[in-house]
């Protein structure tokens, strides 16, 4: 069984349902094709044959196929003798070591003294009949396989019906199916002999400007050249006395909390922060969380994230890996942290100390493409890495998308563990864009809707205005009537939770892995890459998928 790609997933209870699409090739595909079968020797319908077998081959990347195949006796040979299903053949051929695409043609014309009858075994799922005109149709009734296509060599014109099993294909497929099939033929004659399998181009006009023009129009009017600090500190200016951050009944407008946040970027530039510098954070979910992100960016080094509930093998780890000269904690934290050669700023029991430091604005030592953050991954492939992400690449998240309007004054939930992920994008969602960002207890979740409503005293919101959702997406109105989800890929709460797809922004480009540009198509099944105002890569350990972009972060980055 060819493993094509499908619309649908296989069931062995659906009933096969069949569908047919059809279209008259151009006049310029008739002769290009006769020109092929002439300079080979073979008849017409012999190139249609090695173009369907190509495609098969590209779409399902497999080195050997088989397919049923119906063929016409030769010319003038009499009466078409091959419309009756019993006559089928097994055509098996094997793309193995790179051959051109008149070498398949070659084992097509030779197919027909030597092709194999089944002997009882299962008829092919895939097809390839060609009738004359007026020849009985072998696709006409209803088939036992799951995709055809049918060549009617007419003397006026030539006709290609596909038909499909609709449990597995949409329609839509199959007519882009059926453009390939026309570009390969097309490519066959223009390429030449000898021009190999894989390089022969498929892709129409529409589908090749859609994939290297419209979708890589990836450029979006993003604050690309501030500093992630800066954006914040204009909203300061801008806004002093709306809120910036909530935690309990705890409320810091933005000039406290720039004003809180300058004194610590002060302190720790006295223990040696410096631009690309890391300095470790180790907090709960509350403010002083923000006031430390936000005095380490201005002191112009980079946060790592260390949560106190990591195991002790896994803090030391990290504190190892990056060598991070100073880790912000409190008093009742530090006992979790491992010995090391790291400086302890314990926001705490240092805060008189702290508390002396100018809060005038620092002068800037950062700049959009220096790094703000170090996030590790899981180490379920192996040892944990750490990702390197420079401000840019949090403006781009958050500022002017196309998937979320975040608005001065929404009120946005940090929930999210801060060595995840998505917790750079709940934290400068608010904070870059003039909203409010509200910590969350642990215990608090959108799955947990009492504990949800529960939480809100002192002025500060329920927590059921907080848990945002983007407009169109979540479906259940449970939540409330906000814009901003806690993450791109939200779950909602209750018994039937829902789960978002992946998608994203129009400035992330993508890009296949194990396909040139011309051996892409819409459908086929690749390996995904993603460029763009994205993390540099991982700071001490290089991946497939790290060396695979880094030659194109940079260029996208622009």
């Amino acid at each position: 069984m060819l493993r094509l790609p499908t619309d649908f997933s296989r069931s062995s209870a659906a009933a096969r349902c069949v569908a047919r699409y059809g279209r008259t090739l151009p006049a310029s595909l008739d002769q290009a094709a006769r020109a092929c079968a002439h300079g080979a020797g073979a008849e017409l319908y012999h190139v249609f044959l090695a173009a369907w077998s190509i495609l098969l081959r590209r779409y399902s990347d497999e080195e050997t196929i088989s397919l049923g195949v119906f063929l016409p006796p030769r010319s003038g040979d009499g009466a078409n003798a091959a419309s009756c299903p019993k006559s089928i053949q097994t055509l098996r051929l094997d793309f193995s070591g790179a051959p051109a695409w008149d070498d398949i043609l070659r084992h097509c014309v030779d197919f027909e003294s030597n092709g194999e009858a089944p002997d009882g075994a299962p008829c092919p799922d895939v097809i390839f009949s060609a009738v004359g005109e007026g020849g009985d149709r072998v696709v006409a009734g209803a088939p036992d396989f799951d995709l055809a296509l049918e060549i009617v060599l007419g003397k006026e014109r030539i006709d290609c019906e596909f038909a499909y099993n609709t449990s597995l294909f949409a329609e839509p497929t199959i007519e882009r199916m059926a453009g390939h099939f026309q570009c390969l033929v097309k490519s066959m004659a223009d390429c030449g002999p000898g021009a190999p399998v894989a390089e022969l181009p498929l892709l129409t006009d529409e589908e090749r400007a859609r994939l290297l023009t419209e979708w890589n129009d990836t450029s979006t009017d993003y604050p690309r050249e501030a500093t992630t600090h800066g954006l914040f500190s204009q909203w300061a200016a801008q806004t002093p006395e709306a809120f910036a951050v909530a935690c309990g009944g705890k409320r810091l407008t933005y000039a406290e909390l720039d004003a809180r946040s300058n004194q610590l970027a002060r302190a720790l530039r006295s223990l040696g922060a410096e631009p690309e510098s890391l300095v470790g954070v180790c907090l709960e979910r509350t403010e002083q969380l923000a006031v430390a992100m936000l005095g380490i960016l201005k002191a112009g080094a980079a946060y790592v994230p260390l949560d106190p509930d990591y195991p002790p093998e896994r803090l030391a780890f990290m504190l190892e890996d990056t060598q991070a000269p100073v880790v912000v904690t409190q008093t009742s934290l530090r006992g979790s942290l491992p010995e090391g050669n790291h400086a302890t700023l314990l926001l705490d029991a240092d805060a008189d100390q702290i508390a002396q430091e100018s809060a005038e604005a620092l002068d800037e030592t950062a700049a959009a493409e220096s790094l703000a953050y170090i996030i590790y991954t899981s180490g379920s492939t192996g040892t944990p890495k750490g990702v390197a992400v420079p401000h840019r690449a949090i403006n781009r998240l958050v500022r002017r998308t196309d998937y979320v309007d975040i608005q001065p004054g929404d009120r946005i939930a940090q929930a999210s563990n801060a060595s995840f992920d998505a917790a750079t994008y709940e934290i400068w969602g608010a904070l870059a864009c003039g909203g409010e960002l509200v910590f969350v207890p642990r215990d608090v979740t959108p799955m947990n809707p009492p504990a949800v409503l529960s939480v809100g005293a002192d002025g500060v919101p329920p927590m059921s205005d907080v848990f945002k959702k983007p407009t169109g997406l979540l479906k259940d109105e449970r939540i409330g009537n906000g814009r901003l989800p806690l993450s791109r890929s939200t779950i909602g709460w209750g018994e039937n939770p829902v789960v978002f797809g992946l998608t994203f922004s129009k400035s992330v480009a993508l890009a296949t892995v194990g396909a040139a540009a011309n051996r892409s198509f819409l459908g086929m099944t690749r390996k995904l890459v993603v460029a763009g105002a994205t993390a540099r890569g991982n700071i001490f350990a290089e991946t497939v998928t790290t060396s695979l972009l880094r030659p194109s972060i940079g260029k996208s980055a622009q």
